[in-house]
């Protein structure tokens, strides 16, 4: 066992000559004076309690939310529904099953669980007793005598009463750490999940607007030949058959482009899942969904459901037992020991009963001086509470501009869609009307080229509008917790 934490022995000799502990009745009655002692003594250290925090009474823009909006019933504790479920997408519910067990930051956090979980176990055996056995051999020489052969077998016990609560809050801030890191791998799942959704639907953007543009192409080389007919009957100039080139060209340099950007998502996908890009192929789908419903939670049921809340506010909990464990330090220790062996200086007499020993009795220890190491401590464990506790509230803040943010831009956009899907449909309305003058010969190409530049404007916008609307309800929901709930908060100092 530890030298440090063995009880006092009082040795005297026997009648063997051995080196024993003899019980006296005034031993007894001091062990009883220490009994109630420590039954009169209480933790140590700041009850905790939540920082306080000023909350909304509503979200801001959900007063004026879409129809059929509505507040939802918090998930199971600890859960995350599956809300991308919502998007009625196989393939994409395929790869989020697939990212679960092989994405390597997720394996991380799983990680950082176990070693939490590991060192709250090491935090809760040091409040138990500890139990030593040794054994030793010993060759020694007076000066002018034998050499001698020392033989001992031994158990030694011990145990420090947690009197001023050292151990509870060292067990409590393991826990509320345990509790964290719990809350940290479901913000990392979470994130993962989010970032998932959002890259397989920023694909799915892509294989959209490749698909605009393939038609647009189409499109452009049936004039770029209408065109050069026209040219070849003397009809139009020279200038004409160029501008429909430029026009083509450019379409098919901007088809290129969005064959980069798919790529290089489908390459972040490929990672997201812990593969190599060259192990992913994804079929083109060009259907954007529509948005979901996006349920949602009061402001105050916010700091429930978001995981990264809950991993702020456990740490200000194990803050809080630190500052307790941190003043415990103040107060004297005492450890309850016991012993119990034999030895002798022959093998064979070992186990005779004039060489068997054993002791019990309490040791004090109390630092008299220690040159302001406690005082810094103390100091240092206050200065990461008021640390932990902003950390807390800014945690808190962030969400509520987070919710605030998805939830303006989840209703404009949709006002946006609207709007762009009239502006759509009026350009294809002029194009058709110019094309049929152009044909007519009433207007110049240049009317014809301004027509069609505007309605392959349109289009992309329209798609872009649909995918940063899908976008933006997948933000909305990860920034209301997705769905994930925490267990409910334990006290951040055990008493």
């Amino acid at each position: 066992m530890n030298p440090a934490r063995r009880p006092a022995r009082r040795p005297v000799r026997d009648d063997g000559g051995v080196s024993r502990t003899a019980p006296v009745p005034a031993a007894r009655a001091r062990l009883c004076v220490l009994v109630l002692v420590l039954s009169a003594c209480t933790a140590t250290g700041p009850d905790y309690r939540r920082p306080d925090l000023p909350v909304p009474a509503t979200f801001r823009h959900a007063i004026d939310a879409p129809p059929g909006w509505k507040f939802a019933e918090p998930a199971l504790p600890g859960t995350e529904s599956a809300w991308w479920r919502g998007y009625q997408d196989h393939t994409l519910e395929a790869l989020v099953a697939a990212a679960e067990p092989a994405n390597q930051s997720l394996q991380v956090a799983a990680a950082r669980v176990a070693r939490a979980r590991a060192l709250l176990g090491s935090a809760g055996a040091a409040a138990g007793p500890a139990l030593d056995a040794n054994a030793a051999i010993t060759r020694s020489r007076v000066a002018g005598g034998a050499d001698i052969n020392r033989f001992r077998i031994g158990v030694d016990a011990a145990w420090e009463p947690d009197l001023w609560g050292r151990q509870a809050n060292a067990v409590a801030a393991g826990r509320a750490e345990l509790a964290a890191s719990e809350a940290d791998l479901a913000a990392a799942r979470l994130a993962i999940h989010a970032q998932l959704v959002r890259s397989y639907f920023r694909l799915r953007a892509d294989d959209a607007l490749r698909r605009l543009l393939e038609t647009t192409v189409d499109a452009y080389q049936q004039s770029l030949r209408v065109t050069r007919n026209r040219y070849d009957a003397g009809v139009v100039p020279r200038s004409d058959v160029s501008q429909a080139q430029t026009q083509l060209r450019t379409t098919q340099v901007q088809l290129i482009e969005v064959g980069i950007s798919r790529t290089q998502t489908l390459n972040a996908i490929a990672t997201l899942l812990g593969r190599a890009p060259a192990e992913l192929t994804i079929e083109r789908d060009d259907r954007l969904p529509a948005p979901p419903t996006v349920p949602l939670s009061l402001p105050s049921e916010l700091l429930e459901r978001r995981p990264d809340i809950a991993a702020a506010e456990r740490r200000v909990a194990a803050a809080n037992a630190r500052v307790g464990f941190a003043q415990a330090a103040w107060y004297p220790t005492i450890t309850l020991g016991a012993g119990a062996g034999t030895q002798g200086t022959r093998v064979a007499d070992l186990f005779a009963l004039p060489n068997r020993f054993w002791s019990l009795g309490p040791a004090l220890l109390a630092s008299l001086f220690d040159g302001g190491a406690r005082d810094a401590r103390l100091d240092e464990a206050l200065a990461i509470y008021d640390e932990a506790v902003a950390d807390y509230r800014q945690t808190v803040l962030d969400a509520f501009r987070d919710v605030e943010d998805a939830l303006v831009a989840r209703r404009m956009l949709d006002v946006q869609v609207a709007i762009q899907q009239r502006a759509e449909r009026a350009a294809a309305d002029a194009l058709e009307q110019v094309s049929n003058q152009y044909q007519a010969g009433t207007v110049s190409f240049l009317n014809l080229l301004t027509a069609q530049t505007a309605l392959l404007a349109a289009r992309r916008a329209l798609v872009d509008l649909r995918a940063r609307l899908v976008d933006a309800s997948v933000q909305l929901t990860v920034a209301a917790g997705g769905g994930w709930r925490q267990m409910p908060p334990e006290s951040g100092r055990t008493r």
